[in-house]
C-alpha cells in the first residue's frame, strides 16, 4: 500500500472510532469532528470538532498522544510546517484562536 492510502484509512478508522459509526457526527452524544490535521513528519495526527477537547494521536495504531481543552468547538487545525506547533481556530466561543507548543505544552495567545 501508499503511505497516502496508509494515512487515509488510519483516518476513515479514526473518524469512526472518534464519532463510533462511518460518519463525522456521533448521533448520541452530537458530538461532531470538523477538522483533522497530520504533522509534518506524518506520526501524529490532530482531531477537533464540538468536543472541548484537542486530541492529538499517534500515527502507529491511532494511539492517544496528547489532549488539550478548549472551551469551544474547534474549527481547523494546522500544522507548522517544521516545528511542533498546531494552531487551533474556534468559534461560538469568547476564547480566542490560540497556537500550541507540543514540545511545552503551553498555549500561545
Amino acid at each position: 500500500m501508499t503511505t497516502i492510502f496508509k494515512k487515509l484509512t488510519r483516518l476513515i478508522f479514526l473518524v469512526m472510532a472518534f464519532c463510533n459509526q462511518a460518519f463525522a457526527q456521533s448521533i448520541t452524544t452530537k458530538q461532531i469532528l470538523w477538522t483533522t490535521d497530520w504533522s509534518p513528519n506524518g506520526k501524529l495526527i490532530a482531531v477537533g470538532g464540538n468536543t472541548d477537547t484537542l486530541k492529538i494521536y499517534r500515527e502507529r495504531k491511532l494511539k492517544p498522544y496528547k489532549s488539550f481543552p478548549v472551551k469551544s468547538t474547534i474549527t481547523r487545525i494546522k500544522w507548522h510546517p517544521t516545528k511542533n506547533i498546531i494552531v487551533v481556530t474556534t468559534q461560538n466561543s469568547t476564547d480566542k484562536s490560540t497556537i500550541i507548543n507540543l514540545e511545552t505544552d503551553k498555549k500561545l495567545n
